[in-house]
């Protein structure tokens, strides 16, 4: 399984960025529209997740420092 860190600090200290609303109210406002808009119609043919999984598997790991 991917994961993913997300990490301001760069965008702050050189740019002077805040973010208008906290992550946890953001993440909440995204699922609550997602759910409240699924898509019309869902392809599956689109998915290959084991394909996904397989390259995923062999991606290097590495930390980027911001």
């Amino acid at each position: 399984m991917t994961q993913y860190v997300v990490d301001t600090s760069r965008i702050r200290r050189e740019l002077g960025y805040a973010e208008q609303v906290p992550f946890d109210e953001a993440l909440r406002r995204t699922i609550e529209w997602e759910r409240a808009n699924p898509p019309e119609k869902i392809d599956r043919q689109q998915f290959d997740y084991a394909k996904d999984q397989s390259y995923a598997a062999q991606m290097p790991r590495k930390v980027i420092n911001t």
